[in-house]
C-alpha cells in the first residue's frame, strides 16, 4: 500500500498484522524525513493511524543527505481480531412484533440479540457458528428455517428467515459434533426422526430439528469406526427457545475376550461399559474409545464357572485381549472314618476312577455335580460301600465304620465228626485183619520126621 501527500500529514489505514512501512520522499519531503507515529482509533477491526511527518531537525538523522527513500520498522500497538457482520433478517412477521436471534460456537458461548425491526446483526471473528431464532411465544408464527450454521471467512454473511403462520409454537432442538475426520457420515435419531450429515460439506457438523414442547428420546451414530459421546440419552422441551446438545465423537479399538474351558456349543456372556454380548463361540468383540472399563463375565450353564468373574481392562490407542478360564464348579464332599486304629492310612474309591487316601479321621476332596458310588477300605479291616449324590451344594458327611475282619470258620457238625470217626475206625480194622490174613497164608509147613 502506497500514498502520497504535499500535506504535513499522510494516514495509513493498515490492516492487521502490517508493521513494516516504507517512506517514499515525494514533493515537498526533504531527504531525511521520517514518519513518527501520532493518534489512532479503530473502526470495525482495522486500526486507522495518524503518522506525522517530522523534519530532521525534530531528531537526530545519519546517512546521506541526497537518499531519496529509506525503510524502517515501526512496532505497531496489540491490534484487535478483524470481525464482520452477520445479519439475521426476517420476514413475515407484521411490523413492530419483537423476536430475537441467538449465535452460538459449539453449543457454547451463546450471544442474543432482540429487535422490532426485521433484522439483527451480530459482529463477530472469523470461525463456524450455530445460529437459531426463536419462536414466538403468544404469537402464531413459526420461523423456517429456525435454525443453522454460518461460517465467517474474511467476510459478512448473511441469513433469511421467514416467519410463517403455524398453529403450534416449534422449537429448535441442534445437535453438533466435533472428532470425526472430514468425509464421515453420522445421524441422529430423535424419537423416530432420522438426519444424517457428512463432515466436510455446508453445515455438516450440525443436524438440526424443530419439535414442540415435550420429552423426545434421541440416539447418535456414525458409519466410522466412532464412539459419540452421549451415544443416547433424552432430551426436554418447556418453552425454551433453543436446546444445543454437543456429540464427541472419539475412535473405537477392538477389546476382544477369549475364553477357555467350557464344552463346546455351551453359552457364555460378557458385560462390557453395560453392553452384554452372548455367544456360543470362542471369542466375543467389542469396540471401545480410549478409557478403563469393568467387565464381568458369566455362564448359562450354572456347572461352569470363571476363575475370574469381573475385572477392568485398559483402552490405550489399540486394539485389548483379555482371557477369560471357566472350569467347573465343585462342592466340598467329606468322609470320616471311625474304628481304624491312629494313623492308619485308608482309602475312599469313587465311580470314575477316582481315589484318595487319607491318615487322619477325615478325609475331604472337591466334586462337581452327580451321583456316586463309593467304597472306603483300610489294611486288615472290614471296609464299607454306599452311593452319594451332589446337587448345588455338599453333601451330608459320610461315615465309615471300619470293623476287625473274622476269620472263616472251618469246623463241622459233631455228627459229621461221628461218621468221620467211625470210618477212620472202620477202615483201620480192615487194615490190621487184612494184614494178619496175609501173614497166615506166609507161615512154610512144619517138615515131618521119619522114624526108624
Amino acid at each position: 500500500m502506497s500514498l502520497a501527500s504535499t500535506a504535513s500529514t499522510v494516514n495509513f489505514l493498515l490492516a492487521v498484522g502490517a508493521v513494516l512501512l516504507t517512506c517514499v520522499c515525494v514533493a515537498g519531503m526533504q531527504p531525511g524525513m521520517r514518519l513518527g507515529p501520532g493518534a489512532g482509533s479503530t473502526d470495525a477491526g482495522l486500526q486507522s493511524t495518524s503518522f506525522a511527518v517530522q523534519h530532521p531537525s525534530d531528531a537526530a538523522e545519519t546517512g546521506p543527505a541526497d537518499r531519496a527513500s529509506r525503510s524502517l520498522t515501526t512496532l505497531l500497538p496489540s491490534l484487535p481480531a478483524a470481525t464482520y457482520s452477520l445479519t439475521i433478517t426476517e420476514s413475515g412477521l407484521p411490523a413492530g412484533t419483537p423476536w430475537a436471534a441467538q449465535i452460538l460456537a459449539n453449543c457454547s458461548g451463546s450471544e442474543g440479540l432482540g429487535t422490532t425491526t426485521n433484522s439483527v446483526v451480530f459482529t463477530l471473528p472469523n470461525g463456524t457458528y450455530e445460529w437459531n431464532v426463536n419462536p414466538l411465544i403468544g404469537y402464531a408464527y413459526d420461523p423456517s428455517p429456525s435454525a443453522g450454521a454460518v461460517t465467517i471467512a474474511g467476510s459478512s454473511e448473511a441469513v433469511s428467515v421467514v416467519y410463517v403462520p403455524g398453529p403450534q409454537t416449534i422449537f429448535a432442538v441442534m445437535f453438533a459434533e466435533h472428532g470425526l475426520p472430514i468425509g464421515a457420515t453420522w445421524e441422529v435419531n430423535l424419537s423416530g426422526n432420522i438426519q444424517s450429515t457428512t463432515v466436510g460439506v455446508a453445515a455438516g457438523s450440525l443436524l438440526v430439528f424443530q419439535d414442540p414442547n415435550g420429552t423426545y428420546p434421541f440416539s447418535v451414530g456414525t458409519s466410522s469406526e466412532y464412539a459419540a459421546n452421549p451415544e443416547h440419552g433424552a432430551i426436554a422441551i418447556h418453552g425454551g427457545y433453543l436446546f444445543c446438545q454437543p456429540v464427541a465423537f472419539a475412535p473405537e479399538y477392538t477389546v476382544s475376550f477369549g475364553e477357555g474351558g467350557l464344552p463346546a456349543g455351551l453359552t457364555w456372556s460378557v458385560t462390557l461399559n453395560g453392553t452384554v454380548q452372548k455367544s456360543t463361540a470362542g471369542s466375543i468383540e467389542f469396540e471401545e474409545p480410549n478409557g478403563t472399563y469393568e467387565f464381568a463375565v458369566a455362564t448359562a450353564d450354572e456347572e461352569y464357572a470363571p476363575t475370574s468373574a469381573s475385572g477392568l481392562t485398559v483402552v490405550n490407542g489399540g486394539p485389548v485381549s483379555e482371557s477369560v478360564t471357566f472350569q467347573l464348579v465343585t462342592y466340598t464332599v467329606t468322609f470320616t472314618e471311625k474304628g481304624a486304629p491312629t494313623g492308619t492310612e485308608w482309602w475312599v474309591n469313587l465311580s470314575g476312577g477316582q481315589s484318595h487316601s487319607a491318615t487322619d479321621p477325615t478325609m475331604t476332596f472337591p466334586e462337581p455335580n452327580g451321583t456316586y458310588s463309593y467304597s472306603a477300605s483300610a489294611p486288615g479291616l472290614a471296609g464299607q460301600t454306599g452311593n452319594l449324590t451332589v446337587s448345588g451344594e455338599s453333601p451330608s458327611v459320610v461315615v465309615v465304620n471300619f470293623s476287625s475282619r473274622t476269620p472263616p470258620s472251618i469246623g463241622l457238625p459233631l455228627i459229621d465228626y461221628a461218621i468221620i470217626g467211625g470210618v477212620l475206625v472202620a477202615a483201620c480194622a480192615i487194615g490190621v485183619v487184612t494184614v494178619l490174613f496175609r501173614r497166615r497164608r506166609k507161615t512154610p509147613p512144619v517138615p515131618v520126621t521119619a522114624r526108624s
